[in-house]
């Protein structure tokens, strides 16, 4: 089926259909988060000057990718769950970048194990295929017309549904989780379109909820012609200036939470004190009565650390992994899974000494997974009810 044939349409632009937000357009920056991307991309190019091919890589690179340089780099790429209305079939795409022609996206990789970093294809063919971004507040023309319909989701917001529903029951049956995500989306419409980035002390950085934490973000001023500047800033450059925005990491890696990982799993030697085989209720009863005293802050994360170090305490890993919200920082599941000795107490303090940072949930991307893990969790709801219904009618 060749483009033009499609004719011009008014689709819907290209959302992700898990967290609500925009798949963004390729930049080119994107690929200069890894130095193979690169490389690849130069060589393809010298290659391939006169046939302009796309740039293949294993969709498992973009998914693993942690995009440290361009934060937004997550939300250039999608897949999409396609609908093909006229023969029942429901399946999974490849990733792609969201780079549009004429208001269409391009026909979307067949294979989910492949990942298109650059170049597009215009026209369908047997590795790539079009389709129609579904409509989920209005009634879908090209669903009653019998086209192809897309579910398009962030690769990084598509890991997060292992996580919630998890991919064994997800993935055989696909068009039940179509289904619930028609039904959640027209009932949940004020999470749709969420922001994406915004500046400190607005609205959005009041949704921490986290760790205590629910103040939004003052700026902090050592001076008034520091503050005055601020504000010129925001007033002149605001829309321009990147340094002033709080701007979404992804919501499924964490970097800073990675590397407190290698950190807590670390062998360390540890010295027994005779005050060390006190009982461990009354190393809580300290330890807590440091908690209730102080909200979170630097000093109580210091105080914490220095009675662990002078009595060589070692509290039970359950009191720590609790303090860690697991729910939200699921990362606490994978170093149980890991195998690997774990310094709890290291891992829950380092977490704290990341939130004090007034803007780092925000910027981190930990914010939005709450809202995302939120969103599943409606989602997961209705697929559950879809699945069993199903399950009903055969039996």
């Amino acid at each position: 089926m060749r483009r033009s044939i499609i004719g011009k349409r008014e689709d819907p632009f290209l959302h992700c259909t898990i967290c609500g937000s925009q798949v963004l357009l390729r930049e080119p920056e994107v690929i200069s988060e890894r130095e193979d991307w690169m490389a690849l991309c130069r060589h393809r190019g010298k290659a391939t000057a006169r046939s302009r091919r796309p740039t293949i890589v294993p969709s498992a690179e973009v998914e693993e990718t942690d995009f440290k340089n361009h934060v937004f780099g997550w939300m250039h790429f999608y897949r999409a769950i396609l609908d093909e209305p006229a023969t029942g079939r429901v399946y999974l795409s490849g990733i792609d970048h969201g780079t549009m022609i004429d208001y269409y996206p391009g026909p979307v990789p067949t294979d989910p194990d492949r990942a298109r970093l650059r170049g597009f294809v215009r026209n369908e063919n047997r590795w790539n295929v079009d389709f129609h971004m579904v409509n989920l507040f209005e009634p879908d023309r090209h669903r009653e017309a019998g086209r192809r319909i897309g579910f398009p989701a962030h690769p990084h917001c598509w890991l997060l549904v292992d996580r919630v529903i998890g991919f064994a029951k997800v993935l055989p049956n696909l068009r039940a989780y179509t289904e619930a995500v028609m039904a959640f989306w027209p009932a949940n419409k004020r999470d749709w379109r969420p922001p994406t980035q915004h500046l400190p002390g607005t609205d959005s950085c009041f949704e921490q909820g986290a760790f205590g934490r629910r103040e939004g973000v003052t700026p902090h001023f050592n001076s008034e012609d520091e503050a005055e500047n601020y504000f010129y800033r925001l007033d002149t450059k605001s829309m321009r200036d990147e340094e002033l925005w709080h701007a979404l990491g992804s919501p499924y890696r964490t970097p800073a939470i990675q590397e407190l990982m290698k950190v807590a799993t670390r062998p360390r030697a540890r010295t027994e004190k005779v005050v060390s085989r006190l009982p461990v209720e009354l190393a809580l009863m300290t330890v807590d009565l440091i908690y209730r005293g102080r909200p979170l802050c630097q000093e109580r994360i210091n105080d914490t650390q220095n009675i662990l170090e002078a009595f060589q305490w070692t509290l039970p890993d359950s009191y720590w992994k609790k303090r860690c919200e697991p729910e939200l920082v699921y990362e606490v599941g994978d170093l149980e899974a890991s195998g690997k000795p774990v310094d709890w107490a290291v891992f829950c303090l380092g977490l704290e000494e990341l939130i004090v940072d007034p803007h780092w949930f925000c910027v981190s991307g930990l914010r939005f997974r709450q809202r995302i893990l939120r969103v599943l969790k409606g989602i997961k709801e209705r697929f559950e009810e879809i699945v069993a219904k199903n399950e009903s009618d055969l039996g």
